[in-house]
């Protein structure tokens, strides 16, 4: 997950970015990426990014955008919270 994040940021230059492996509605594993963004990015512009720089079993199927991640007590991203918010969201 770390690598999709490292080239994710690479494509989104002052945007942050988190990969995570969520179920989606039938049960299934698949890899989403949460951007944070006040705004919708091009989503095609970067996923082509990425099959450029990665093999396709790790390109993410659900990709999301929020204005701000949630943290934890530390001061981090709430990687637990986004995938609670996402897990019923994913198609």
């Amino acid at each position: 997950l770390a690598e999709i994040e490292h080239f994710a940021r690479q494509c989104l230059a002052h945007h942050n970015a988190v990969a995570l492996a969520i179920t989606n509605a039938t049960g299934n594993v698949e890899l989403a990426l949460v951007v944070e963004s006040e705004r919708v990015l091009d989503t095609q512009q970067l996923l082509s990014h990425l099959r450029t720089k990665l093999p396709s079993y790790m390109i993410p199927s659900v990709v999301r955008y929020v204005p701000s991640f949630p943290l934890n007590s530390n001061g981090k991203t709430d990687r637990k919270s986004l995938m609670q918010e996402l897990a019923p969201t994913a198609q």
